[in-house]
């Protein structure tokens, strides 16, 4: 009987998974399937418990913390099963871009004392 509150979507996805604190790696992980407040993603290595993450996937960028790390997965590459408590998701990334360009072009025009 799955007591679940939240009903889980599957996506099985390839991802990138970045550690954010204490020595910073980056994996590339494939997300299982997510719901509301979390998402199960396979990695190559174990992950440390209430480690911050980032997942950028497609135009999403979702921040997280660890939650369950064990061996699972459906082999190859994936060798163990993360749960990841999300805390923030950041959407529509792309749109953001061409106004990042601007600033950043802008910027490069003012005196050097002005722009920091």
């Amino acid at each position: 009987m799955d007591r679940r509150t939240h009903p889980r979507i599957e996506v099985n996805q390839p991802a990138r998974l970045t550690l954010l604190s204490g020595a910073s790696a980056t994996f590339d992980v494939r997300i299982v399937d997510a719901h509301e407040r979390g998402m199960r993603v396979y990695t190559s290595a174990p992950l440390p418990l209430h480690q911050p993450v980032k997942v950028e996937y497609g135009d999403l960028l979702v921040l997280g913390d660890v939650c369950h790390c064990g061996e699972a997965g459906p082999g190859g590459p994936f060798t163990h099963s993360v749960g990841l408590m999300i805390h923030e998701v950041l959407a529509g990334l792309a749109d953001l871009r061409p106004l990042l360009e601007a600033l950043q072009k802008e910027e490069s025009r003012l005196p050097r004392e002005m722009a920091r």
